[in-house]
């Protein structure tokens, strides 16, 4: 178990209901909306290292198909609780999303905040495995945390994290998908946001 592992499983097992969640977000990214917007139909989404439901609830509620992966008993405990208390029927799925396989193709991937805790061999599974989870045309969104320097600290988790440049998260996923979109959020957390789309290779 790696430690972001077990610092996440804490943080959920102590949390009493939903207000206690850690990184609980109030509302939706304009970043995350305007990629959602800008589709001309709903499919599938997929929402990776889905915690406790927020964005899987949302994408549910824009008329997409979803299913939420999440390898943390008590953040699935409390997605389920959101989407029963909004309304939304999503599939939550208990898996590492690193070794997951599935038959299913995705419309729209979601990943905001899974893939900067991974290490070195684990973003290697990762890349192995993300071709396989987009349909045609598919888009994908990436919530990263950016490079500014060396001793960029995430300051509620006390410790460095995994941070990568614009131009290294860009060539990671070529030539599968091309970025359409980039914005970096600026402040402490230092996200980078950014919007693939999937090439048709000949």
């Amino acid at each position: 178990m790696s430690t972001s592992k077990k610092e996440y499983m804490r943080m959920f097992n102590r949390a009493n209901d939903l207000t206690d969640v850690f990184l609980q977000r109030d509302e939706v990214p304009p970043f995350i909306k305007a990629a959602v917007e800008r589709l001309d139909q709903r499919g599938k989404a997929l929402d990776i290292g889905c915690a406790s439901g927020f964005y899987s609830v949302y994408l549910a509620q824009q008329g997409f198909q979803v299913t939420g992966i999440d390898y943390i008993p008590a953040a699935l405990k409390f997605a389920q609780e959101r989407a029963s208390q909004a309304g939304v029927d999503i599939d939550f799925i208990e898996a590492d999303i690193t070794s997951w396989e599935n038959p299913e193709k995705y419309d729209f991937v979601l990943d905001s905040g899974c893939l900067h805790n991974f290490t070195r061999r684990q973003r290697a599974m990762y890349r192995e495995r993300f071709p396989n989870w987009l349909a045609t045309d598919a888009t994908f969104v990436l919530v990263h945390f950016g490079k500014r320097s060396f001793f960029d600290i995430d300051l509620r988790l006390g410790r460095k994290v995994k941070r990568a440049t614009r131009a290294g998260t860009e060539r990671l996923f070529l030539p599968e998908l091309k970025m359409e979109d980039f914005y970096a959020e600026s402040g402490n957390r230092a996200l980078f946001y950014y919007r693939f789309i999937r090439e048709q290779l000949k």
